[in-house]
């Protein structure tokens, strides 16, 4: 069998072709000719079938693993299965394949000799020089995590990108990738110096790919010094917490995004490789800021150190998952350290170490050590590192690469599996990632849905009334220190008549793993709506909704990203949710896996209201415990035309937080922008308000 045949390749999987002798009968008829129907046809109808060489392929599937090998080039040249031990979940393989790819990606494929044309003496036609056989073309995405950069880091990151692009377009396509305020793609897969040139150029002046969060870091510490000065002890790792918590929302935001655009390389061929720039990502976020208190100081605040430890820990299982995402789809991420060396001077002008230097330095330095190593790259932290030794020691990598191939039958679907291949020939190493993962069919079309996210055109500020794709978010309750709300993401119908559609939705929010959600919704009439919901938890804080439609038939793919906040009742006596405005919609609404044709849909920011239906405003007001005195609560619909509705008093109570509603009837609103505000009083003190802008059609007068 030969590597072409196991080369047919699909997200980490092969198909293998099996062999079948077939028994054939030893005369065929010769069809043309006249057949007797005599003894001879007789006995030949009787006779023994005999085995012939006619074959039957039949496919089975195969995982396929790239491995680097490394040592002297006699004993690397023809290793063969009995050259490696296999072991996959702790299981001996017994039955595997092995196939050398030993060409290097940026090497130009020459003649080995120039052909011998004698064809003019013998008059025959001259003979076709054959073509020379090319290596593999690679994939390279070089991926901006910008949250985790600082200004240095950001200002080399760039410098060495341009550096690598004339010597990675040798050896393949490259794509550039930037996570900012969102996710964009500056170039998909491109060949040309010059478009990567001016995408880089691009990214460096697009203000909403700045982050200052790494940057700040140091005022941070310096926020929480001051009070360790003042001997204030309790708010020092109160504030410590406090920036904890915020450092590892961001991280878990940007590794989330990460793995969703690590998707779009499932479809591409082998290598694969991903050039991650950072600074000060870490798989243990917040951490780092225990260091600022002495041991002493610590225990006396169990509660706040368990806490910043047990988040820290959540943000692992992130990590873990961009490792996987790799894993599934044959990815190596090269991570580098962008901003070189660090160095911090005190008033004397000495050297001193500070917490970004040593414990956190030494955090997110191993974090990209982790991310690198486990899928099967490399980590650049030094400050010498280039542009060129970078493409060096991909090249390194992927010059000799031998496919191991084997059966994944029966090996459990959508986690991480520990691999080991160990290499019995002396003086030869083998560098192999650590795990592997075998995507289900629905995780890879989940993940196909959501790594379209940042490969459409950038993104506007807000979101227009006529945007294809809208998310809303209507509150439901608060249960055991959570918000629970109805997730809904809405897309416009397409104008073909039988529609199919593939809608997913990625949450990232404080305090709480993410949450995917997808759905299949098939029409079968033109410009029918669709409607993805689910019910989702948050914990107060900040949120990001990621939400992607794709339209299987014309392979038309909408995306859109969204923020909010859920108020913390404990931080303020009085709190408003966001509010949601909802009406009536004919659509078709999947929730559950069961499809319906209309529902109570929560309108997206920006999304003008119909005046001429009945119009609900849902919100919830919390409080904190301490808040015992009654409440009242007024609203109030104002713009070019106004409503006013009896105030409702509130006992707050053991519960935390309590749903509210108006109903606005048809015709009570025109055309025009509104405001719908909510205050909250007691004893005539305003303690806390609410309030959403919107814009209002009157179809009925447009008629």
């Amino acid at each position: 069998m030969t590597a072409t045949q196991r080369a047919i390749q699909w997200t980490g999987l092969v198909y293998l072709v099996f062999t079948f002798a077939v028994a054939l009968p030893a005369e065929l008829p010769v069809y043309g000719q006249e057949q007797d129907g005599g003894k001879d046809s007789a006995d030949a109808a009787t006779q023994e079938p005999q085995r012939s060489d006619v074959v039957e392929r039949a496919l089975g599937r195969l995982y396929q693993l790239d491995v680097t090998v490394t040592g002297p080039e006699d004993a690397i040249k023809d290793l063969g299965v009995e050259d490696f031990d296999l072991v996959v979940n702790s299981n001996f393989m017994e039955e595997f394949f092995v196939d050398r790819v030993c060409r290097s990606v940026f090497e130009t494929p020459a003649p080995d000799s120039e052909p011998v044309d004698d064809s003019a003496e013998s008059g025959a036609e001259p003979a076709a020089t054959p073509a020379p056989v090319a290596g593999p073309r690679a994939t390279f995405l070089m991926y901006f995590d910008q949250v985790h950069l600082s200004l240095a880091g950001r200002s080399r990151a760039l410098q060495m990108a341009r550096d690598l692009v004339p010597q990675l377009v040798s050896g393949g396509a490259v794509s550039v990738v930037s996570s900012g305020r969102g996710v964009e793609t500056f170039a998909e897969y491109s060949e040309d110096e010059f478009e990567l040139l001016e995408a880089l150029e691009k990214l460096e002046y697009d203000r909403n790919q700045w982050d200052e969060w790494t940057q700040l870091e140091e005022r941070r510490f310096a926020d929480i010094n001051r009070y360790l000065v003042d001997d204030r002890i309790d708010q020092a790792i109160s504030m410590a917490r406090f920036y904890a918590k915020e450092e590892r929302y961001r991280a878990e935001k940007a590794l989330y995004r990460l793995s969703m655009v690590l998707g779009r390389l499932a479809t591409r061929d082998q290598p694969k490789v991903v050039i991650y720039f950072s600074d000060s990502m870490r798989r243990n976020p917040g951490r780092h800021y225990l260091d600022l208190f002495n041991q002493n100081l610590v225990d006396r605040q169990t509660e706040d150190q368990g806490t910043i430890e047990n988040d820290s820990q959540v943000t692992a299982v992130i990590f873990d998952r961009v490792i996987q995402e790799a894993a599934a789809h044959g990815i190596r991420v090269y991570a580098v350290e962008a901003q070189g060396m660090v160095v911090q001077t005190n008033r004397s002008g000495a050297l001193r170490a500070t917490p970004t230097t040593s414990s956190g330095l030494r955090d997110a330095q191993g974090s990209l050590q982790s991310l690198a190593i486990e899928t099967g790259g490399q980590a650049f932290i030094s400050s010498g590192v280039s542009a060129k030794s970078i493409r060096r020691n991909i090249e390194k990598d992927l010059s000799c690469l031998y496919l191991v191939s084997f059966d994944p039958t029966g090996m459990p679907l959508d986690r991480s599996i520990p691999v080991r291949l160990d290499v019995k020939r002396p003086r030869v190493k083998a560098q192999v990632r650590g795990t592997i993962v075998l995507q289900s069919e629905e995780a890879r079309r989940k993940s196909a849905l959501l790594a379209a996210f940042g490969a459409t055109e950038k993104e506007k500020a807000g979101i227009s009334a006529n945007s294809p794709i809208r998310a809303g978010m209507l509150p439901l309750g608060f249960e055991d220190g959570k918000f629970k709300a109805r997730l809904q993401v809405y897309v416009d119908g397409s104008p073909l008549p039988g529609a199919k559609w593939d809608v997913g939705a990625s949450v990232v929010a404080e305090d709480r793993v993410p949450l995917e959600a997808s759905g299949r919704i098939e029409v079968d009439q033109p410009n029918i709506p669709v409607v993805l919901e689910t019910e989702a938890y948050f914990k107060p804080g900040s949120y990001e909704v990621v939400m992607v439609a794709h339209e299987t038939e014309s392979d038309h793919i909408v995306s859109r990203r969204v923020e909010n906040t859920w108020p913390n009742p404990k931080a303020q006596p009085v709190a408003v949710s966001p509010i949601s405005i909802v009406q009536r919609t004919q659509a078709a609404f999947h929730s559950g896996g069961e499809i319906r044709t209309s529902g109570n849909r929560a309108l997206g920011q920006g999304e003008l209201v119909k005046a001429d239906e009945d119009t609900a405003f849902v919100g919830m007001i919390c409080w904190d415990r301490g808040q015992r005195k009654p409440l009242r609560i007024t609203r109030t619909l104002s713009g070019d035309s106004s409503a006013d509705f009896p105030p409702m008093e509130m006992e707050p109570g053991d519960e935390r937080c309590r749903t509210f509603a108006d109903l606005v009837a048809p015709g009570t609103m025109t055309a025009g922008s509104f405001t719908y505000e909510v205050k909250v009083h007691s004893d005539d003190e305003e303690l806390a308000s609410g309030k959403i802008v919107f814009g209002a059609t009157d179809r009925t007068a447009a008629r």
